[in-house]
């Protein structure tokens, strides 16, 4: 499949600066690779090309592995913080709050919440989240694409650093996406077909050489039209493969696409970076200085234990007994020239353990670790629900510069391709009339957005009791809460399903037919009493006349 020639210049030349742009980051993502997360990592200094099919550890600079477990708690706390598989974590819903709340779209939208919660479930996405939360905390930058997937509606790609370049459109936002990858001749015969790949890709699977590897390149960018794409008409992104150089002019593959499926979340970023800068490149003086630190450590205990020892030149070659209780007999020893220390080893080891416990301890505070382990490593047995709850969100609010990233980098164009590929799949129910082309909002319900909600419910609780304390001394108190909304804002702030709260509507209903019942009782008790007097009265005598008879004729005069 060939492309135009200029459009063939045109993707060099954007590959071409991507790759330069990205080069001032590669030394620090090594840094981090070496010192931090060894398995990680793909085409950066000191990486080779086989490395998916490696086993053995990388290379590394770690000896204590501190920063390395300490970042795996990060990146579980994250997950179980913001999108925890047991909990739902988003909500649907309208900028027009009483649509949002009318039943028959509230049930709609519960529907759809639920259908995309079963396809992150039944798919890789919960296992790709952690993975971009661990690159994300380390080296700062992340990235996964989303593909359609018969089985499970969709399937995430998590990529690791070095194995993805990304641009910026003018607003700073990823637009631009290329990625280089291996395959071996076999899986690009069956991926592309005989027709599209290289002569030398060919060669390799009919010599019987079908696992030889070559490089593939992914691009993808917004379909403009600055180059002739015949290929992805009406689609917002064009998207590429080819192999490395475009041999003889020939793609792997094109197309268009509707949507830019590719998660490429940043921690923080500064101006135009198409790149960001996570905790692992704030702590990693830190780790290196830890490394060193207990490397002398280890060097001391060698020495203290088994130190170096000079003697006569006239023991060379004689068995020398240096195990504990060990005895080595010397003829020498009596003119003082047996076996003897080089040198004293007088190292403060307990000066050197409390400086690498409180790197250590720096190292956690910069990765987030002591905020996440907070409740477990309570020992006040004796708080309650709502005090652990607290403490919780207090843990959880430290990390709120970086939900806006995550969710609008992850969390919101995840949600969008669930929706798109499951209405394609015809997985979802007809929506209302009313809300036909209005577009969704997405409300994030996670434990930290519960946190910062709970300003709102408090509020609500502490007017609640405020009003409850006047009425009985000023009734008219009452009157000026509204109890239905109070509860629907409530409900809205901790996220309830919309099957548990009646409309308006409903409650209205409600309370006409309460009204009504009230009424027709009174009816009832006023004809019960009316009788029971009329009995009363006809049972009571007066001269010969019932009181009953002599007030009717009362009545009758």
């Amino acid at each position: 499949m060939k492309l135009d020639p200029k459009a063939m210049e045109s993707i060099r030349q954007r590959e071409r600066q991507m790759e330069l742009d990205r080069t001032e980051f590669d030394p620090i993502w090594q840094d981090i690779r070496q010192y931090l997360l060894p398995w990680h990592g793909r085409n950066l200094q000191g990486c080779d090309n086989d490395e998916d099919k490696q086993g053995r550890l990388k290379k590394h600079k770690i000896l204590d592995g501190t920063a390395t477990r300490a970042l795996g708690v990060t990146a579980a706390g994250m997950q179980a913080g913001i999108n925890s598989p047991a909990r739902p974590w988003f909500k649907l819903g309208y900028s027009d709050k009483d649509l949002t709340e009318f039943k028959p779209v509230r049930l709609w939208l519960d529907t759809v919440e639920r259908t995309i919660r079963d396809i992150y479930a039944r798919s890789n996405v919960y296992n790709m989240l952690h993975h971009i939360y661990l690159e994300l905390a380390s080296f700062g930058t992340a990235s996964s694409a989303i593909r359609p997937s018969f089985g499970t509606v969709i399937r995430a790609r998590p990529m690791t650093i070095g194995e993805f370049w990304l641009a910026l459109n003018n607003e700073g936002v990823v637009d631009t996406f290329m990625r280089r990858f291996r395959m071996t001749a076999i899986q690009m015969i069956n991926e592309f077909g005989k027709d599209n790949v290289s002569q030398a890709v060919l060669s390799a699977y009919n010599g019987k050489r079908t696992e030889e590897t070559f490089t593939i390149t992914m691009f993808v960018e917004p379909n403009d039209d600055r180059i002739q794409f015949p290929f992805g008409e009406g689609k917002e992104y064009r998207v590429v493969y080819h192999e490395k150089g475009f041999e003889n002019s020939k793609a792997l593959r094109v197309s268009g696409s509707e949507k830019f499926n590719i998660l490429a979340p940043r921690w923080h970023t500064v101006g135009m970076m198409a790149y960001g800068f996570g905790p692992g490149v704030a702590t990693l003086t830190d780790i290196k200085g830890l490394q060193k630190e207990y490397e002398k450590k280890l060097v001391a205990q060698d020495k203290m234990v088994d130190p170096p020892l000079r003697g006569p030149s006239k023991l060379e070659g004689q068995i020398v007994n240096t195990m504990p209780g060990g005895i080595t007999y010397d003829d020498t020893l009596s003119a003082g020239q047996g076996l003897q220390p080089l040198y004293q080893v007088n190292f403060d080891m307990n000066a050197s353990i409390a400086g690498i416990m409180d790197t250590r301890n720096a190292i956690r505070q910069g990765l987030f670790t002591d905020l996440f382990t907070m409740i477990a490593n309570t020992v006040d047995v004796t708080k309650t629900a709502t005090e652990v709850a607290a403490l919780k969100e207090e843990k959880m609010m430290v990390l709120g510069p970086v939900l806006d990233s995550v969710h609008n980098e992850v969390h919101k164009p995840l949600i969008d391709s669930a929706f798109h590929y499951a209405e394609k799949a015809g997985l979802l129910p007809e929506p209302p009339e009313e809300i036909e082309g209005m577009n969704i909002e997405v409300e994030y319900i996670s434990i930290l957005a519960q946190a910062q909600k709970m300003v709102a419910t408090s509020g609500i609780e502490q007017l609640a009791g405020f009003v409850g304390n006047l009425s009985p001394v000023f009734p008219e108190a009452r009157f000026k809460f509204n109890a239905t909304e109070a509860i629907d804002e409530y409900a809205s702030s901790l996220g309830t399903s919309a099957k548990i709260i009646n409309s308006d509507e409903e409650v209205a209903a409600m309370q006409q037919a309460e009204a009504q019942q009230a009424q027709a009782m009174q009816a009832m008790q006023a004809a019960a009493t009316a009788a029971d007097s009329a009995k009363v009265l006809s049972e009571t005598d007066m001269g010969g006349n019932s009181a009953l008879t002599a007030l009717m004729g009362g009545m009758n005069g």
